[in-house]
C-alpha cells in the first residue's frame, strides 16, 4: 500500500484503481465529531450508523473507506467547512490520485505559476505536433491509396466509350478499311493489354494522345 497524504487526509489506490481515503480524517473533515472538554472527537457512532444505514457494514471500524462511499458519506456533512471538503475531494484530491498516483499541491509563487503556464504550453505544442505528424501521416496514406487506386482500376463504361469514339475518328480520318483493326492492335501492344478494355484509368490521357499520333507508318 503506497499512502499519499493530501492536507491532512491519507489515501492510497487499489489494485483495482480504486481510491480510499482514511475514514477519521474524512469524518473530521465532513464534520462528523463533537467537542468535549476542549478536545474534538470523531462520532464514530454517528459514523458507523451512516455506514449501516447505507449497507457498508463490513467498513465499520475499517481505517479507510473507497471514494463511492465517500461521496455517499459526504451527503451526511453537518457543517458549511464539509461543503469545501467535499468540492476539495471530489475536483482535486480524487481526480489528482486517480490520474497520478499523488497529489500535486497547486503553486502559489508567481514563479511557480510561471513555471507551471510555461510547461503547459510545452506540453501544448507537443501535443500539436504529435497530431500534424498523425496527420501528416495519415495523408500520406490516404495519398498512396489514391495512388494505387488510380493505378489499378481500369477503365469505367465512359471512358471506354470515349477511347472507342478516338479511334473511330482517327480511323476515318486515316480512311483505311484496316485502321481500326490496326489502331486497336497498336494500342494493345504500346500499353501491354489484352483489350483496350484493360487500360488503366491512369493511362487514360497517355491512351489519347497515343491515338492522335498514330499513323500506319509507325505500327
Amino acid at each position: 500500500m503506497n499512502l499519499i497524504t493530501v492536507s491532512g487526509v491519507k489515501g492510497y489506490i487499489d489494485e483495482g484503481g480504486v481510491a480510499w481515503l482514511n475514514t477519521e480524517a474524512v469524518a473530521r473533515g465532513l464534520g462528523l465529531t463533537q467537542l468535549k472538554e476542549g478536545k474534538e472527537y470523531v462520532r464514530w457512532d454517528r459514523v458507523n450508523g451512516y455506514l449501516r444505514d447505507m449497507r457498508f457494514p463490513h467498513l465499520v471500524g475499517k481505517e479507510f473507506i473507497p471514494e463511492n462511499v465517500f461521496y455517499r458519506l459526504s451527503m451526511k456533512g453537518e457543517t458549511y467547512g464539509a461543503q469545501a471538503f467535499q468540492i476539495l475531494v471530489a475536483d482535486e484530491i480524487l481526480p489528482s490520485i486517480r490520474k497520478t498516483g499523488s497529489y500535486s499541491v497547486k503553486p502559489q509563487s508567481i514563479e511557480d505559476l510561471i513555471i507551471m503556464q510555461a510547461q503547459s504550453m510545452k506540453e501544448f505544442r507537443l501535443t500539436q505536433q504529435q497530431q500534424a505528424a498523425v496527420i501528416t501521416d495519415h495523408e500520406f496514406k490516404l495519398a498512396t491509396i489514391d495512388q494505387k487506386v488510380t493505378n489499378e482500376i481500369t477503365l469505367t463504361t465512359r471512358e471506354q466509350k470515349q477511347i472507342q469514339g478516338a479511334v473511330n475518328s482517327k480511323a476515318h480520318n486515316i480512311g483505311l478499311p484496316d485502321a481500326y483493326r490496326q489502331i486497336y492492335g497498336a494500342l494493345k501492344k504500346h500499353f501491354v493489354i489484352p483489350s483496350y478494355r484493360d487500360l488503366k484509368r491512369s493511362d487514360l490521357t497517355k491512351a489519347f494522345e497515343f491515338i492522335r499520333c498514330w499513323s500506319p507508318r509507325i505500327q
